[in-house]
């Protein structure tokens, strides 16, 4: 999963979440929070995940990506093929 949370300066972070099974047992793992300087533009989101997602090699083992409906999260993940949805 992944969010932006504004803080009460209104500064801005970006968060993204993994979520998975590991020996029958769910598990959730913060892959990064940190701080999201200027426009939420979509471009910024997709470069940020991607640098995220190849950080941890996990390019091949997405296989459901969530956000909200924002509209720039819309945008920058839209064309995301995953397995299954292709």
């Amino acid at each position: 999963t992944l969010d932006i949370w504004c803080d009460r300066r209104m500064r801005s972070y970006f968060g993204v979440t993994l979520h998975t099974i590991i020996d029958d047992k769910y598990k959730t793992f913060l892959l990064s929070f940190e701080r999201l300087e200027g426009k939420h533009a979509s471009d910024k989101l997709a470069t940020e995940f991607d640098r995220i997602i190849q950080l941890y090699n996990l390019k091949d083992k997405i296989v459901r990506l969530i956000t909200d409906n924002a509209s720039n999260n819309l945008a920058a993940f839209d064309n995301i093929i995953l397995p299954g949805f292709d």
